[in-house]
This record gives structure tokens, C-alpha cells and sequence, in this order.
């Protein structure tokens, strides 16, 4: 019985999670239906989780910190970093201001760069979170539910 415990602990403890989680919710009419996929933080205090929604072909993407503010003001500086491209933008907090919306061009482009195997880094008021493309492959299509592209969809916002 002991020795049993003590494999399953074993057995447990050597499981690599992923960062990735991801959920859909199928209601039998398109304009409902809807995939999420978020990137959780490693660290509460200072990363964010990092969400992308896919709901009736619109893509939108936010940025949550888990346990604090991401400013005090009703707005926060914001900056995308993928390769040596940097985008800076200011964005409107949600209510409670743990939660911002990015801008849908940084969401393609975060996509885009993760899809093609790079690492993206958001800074959000006091958050910053780098995301690493591994345990992403696949992902991806489950987002767009495997019917096209998300990029090809949103071809032209990315600016």
C-alpha cells in the first residue's frame, strides 16, 4: 500500500505541466460558439496570464494579472516584443484594472510569432510576461477550430 502511494507520488511529481490551457465551449450555433486559449504565469506577482478568444471569426486577446493592478490610473503604457520589432500602445483597464484588452493587431502578431516558433514578450503597466513558443504546435488550429487561418482572417490588421 506504501509502496504503491509513494509510486503514484513518484509518478506525479515527474509530470511536466503546460503553461497552455485550452477550452471551448460548443452551443450548436456558430456566433456562440467560442475557443479560449490562455497562457497561464509561472509567477503571480509579476507575470500575467495571457488569454485569446476566437468566437464566430473575431479573434481578441487580453492580458489578466492574476493577484494585483496593472495600474493605478484607468489606462496603463503597453508594449509588444516579438524578435527586435517593438509596438507601443496605451490601453483602457477593464473594471477593477487587473485586465486590459490588446489591440487585435498585436493579437495576430503574438499568434503569428508563437505559430512560427518565437518567443513574444507583453509589458503591461507593471507586468511583464515573456511566453515561449514551446508546447504551442497545435494549438494554434484548436483556436481557429481547424476550419483556416486566423491570420489569413485578420490579413491586413496586422500593422
Amino acid at each position: 500500500m506504501k509502496l504503491s502511494i509513494l509510486f503514484c507520488l513518484f509518478l506525479s511529481s515527474c509530470t511536466v505541466s503546460s503553461p497552455w490551457e485550452f477550452d471551448s465551449i460548443a452551443v450548436g450555433n456558430s456566433s456562440y460558439d467560442s475557443n479560449r486559449l490562455v497562457y497561464h504565469a509561472k509567477d503571480n506577482l509579476s507575470e500575467a496570464n495571457i488569454e485569446f478568444f476566437y468566437t464566430d471569426g473575431n479573434l481578441s486577446a487580453y492580458v489578466a494579472s492574476p493577484s494585483r493592478r496593472l495600474s493605478q490610473g484607468p489606462t496603463t503604457p503597453a508594449k509588444l516584443t516579438v524578435g527586435t520589432e517593438t509596438w507601443q500602445e496605451e490601453l483602457d483597464l477593464h473594471e477593477g484594472k487587473m485586465r486590459a484588452r490588446l489591440p487585435d493587431a498585436w493579437a495576430v502578431k503574438a499568434l503569428d510569432a508563437l505559430k512560427d516558433g518565437q518567443e513574444i514578450a507583453i509589458m503591461v503597466g507593471t507586468i511583464d510576461q515573456t511566453i515561449e513558443p514551446e508546447q504551442f504546435s497545435g494549438l494554434y488550429e484548436k483556436l481557429a477550430k481547424g476550419s483556416f487561418s486566423i491570420l489569413e482572417t485578420f490579413q491586413g490588421t496586422a500593422q
